[in-house]
């Protein structure tokens, strides 16, 4: 996201204007413009690109999530922009630093890495990976992830249960097919339980990037 000229008193920064809000809110709402799978594809790759370039810096953003995924408009064209780095940490080596915030709960839980609640101290950036995970299946299915579960239930079962857990993945009927062959696929990849599983943001681009190629070429076979 640009960062405009600031204001020094009191201090404050001016960002881009991204007028639809949070992702989470127009998949609330159900927005028109993401019943088109072409949009959801292109408003994953956005972000994963976002999340790309934050670890090419050594950053790992700890709170990815669709109510941090801002939307705007470009020429009339969506487009998703990764904000809210208020618990970002940078990356040193293997391990995240930060002092003793880094071993306590960070993040929002349903979207929370387990190793982060489990083995705090050995966090990676691919915590960040998991969360795009949660991130790839609310675009697939419009609802919020383990929606009805209080958080002290859902914490409880990721601490004490030896089975994976995550959110519902869709019947086979037409509602919820996916937006793209292979979205599923890349979707359990990212949200692997072993965080060395899980691909870099550098392989999700170029897989989202190869979903969004085929999707606009198959509109224009089906437009000609």
């Amino acid at each position: 996201m640009p960062i405009l000229p600031g204001v020094v008193r009191p201090p404050a920064l001016v960002t881009e204007y991204l007028g639809a809000g949070s992702l989470r809110a127009a998949l609330t709402r159900g927005s028109d413009f993401l019943r088109s799978d072409m949009v959801r594809i292109k408003l994953a790759l956005d972000a994963a690109r976002g999340m790309e370039y934050l670890h090419l810096k050594r950053i790992v953003h700890f709170d990815l999530k669709t109510g941090n995924l801002l939307v705007g408009f470009r020429e009339k064209s969506p487009t998703c922009k990764v904000a809210d780095f208020g618990l970002s940490k940078q990356r040193q080596q293997t391990y995240v630093t930060g002092g003793p915030c880094v071993t306590s709960l960070r993040g929002t839980l349903p979207w929370t890495a387990p190793e982060i609640i489990r083995t705090p101290k050995a966090v990676t950036d691919k915590a960040d990976v998991y969360s795009f995970g949660v991130v790839m299946w609310e675009l697939w299915t419009f609802r919020e992830p383990y929606d009805g579960l209080n958080y002290h239930a859902l914490l409880h079962q990721i601490s004490m249960s030896t089975e994976p857990v995550r959110p519902s993945i869709p019947g086979g009927c037409l509602r919820f097919r996916e937006p793209a062959p292979g979205w599923m696929g890349l979707m359990c990849r990212c949200w692997d339980e072993s965080p060395d599983a899980r691909p870099p943001f550098t392989c999700v681009v170029s897989e989202l990037e190869v979903m969004l190629a085929t999707a606009k070429a198959k509109r224009r076979a089906t437009s000609a």
